[in-house]
């Protein structure tokens, strides 16, 4: 993975702008649990709340770093607290993306074997953290596949497009490096698009006020 130098303002304003977004999705998941009591939305509300946990950490700590390094080239910060919001941020992505897979997983149990195999081919090229978020977004899509298969909807099909381009930003910005900083640039911009299209659909789904 490479963050290209001058992306990183704008990274840092992608990574706020989905931190609204996904407390968006959040505050609209928990209004329609609230509504019709469907328990998959709570998971979809605590999926995305860690999400936006994880995108203010990250952004709030590259965001700092840059603003430094900005005022003094020579500046340097400590890795510790460099890291701190990556590692919030890998922390709350998978325990959400993990939140997710098991609400579609408790009724496609089937599923889970061939997404275990993807995961072990994947585990043994890839960085781990973001290997892990990966595996969860793949068995998350062919989980939601196998439901539009059986419950096909225009929503349904909103949210499985949702997460496939979820799935392919987080495989680009996997392979992005010196040579390949446009990966990234794209990955980052397809992450924001997926994220505003579950926003828009939740907003067409709310319940009264």
């Amino acid at each position: 993975m490479f963050t290209p130098r001058w992306f990183m303002p704008y990274d840092v304003l992608i990574m706020l702008v989905m931190t609204a977004v996904s407390m968006g999705i959040a505050i609209y998941a928990l209004r329609g649990f609230r509504w019709v009591k469907e328990r998959s939305l709570y998971y979809l509300y605590m999926a995305f709340v860690l999400l936006a946990i994880g995108f203010f950490a990250n952004g709030l700590t590259l965001g700092y770093d840059f603003l430094q390094r900005t005022g003094d080239p020579n500046s340097f910060q400590p890795m510790m607290f460099i890291d701190l919001g990556f590692a919030i941020y890998f922390f709350c992505s998978i325990v959400a993306y993990g939140i997710l897979a098991y609400a579609y997983f408790r009724n496609v149990r089937d599923a889970s074997i061939a997404a275990a195999i993807f995961g072990m081919l994947l585990t043994s090229t890839m960085p781990v953290l973001e290997c892990i978020i990966i595996v969860l977004l793949f068995a998350l899509v062919f989980a939601q596949m196998i439901h539009l298969s059986i419950h096909r909807s225009r929503y349904s099909m909103i949210v499985c497009s949702s997460f496939v381009l979820i799935l392919i930003s987080h495989v680009l910005v996997l392979m992005s490096d010196m040579e390949q900083q446009n990966y990234y640039v794209i990955g980052k911009l397809l992450q924001l698009g997926a994220f505003v299209m579950l926003l828009a659909m939740m907003l067409k789904l709310r319940g009264p006020e």
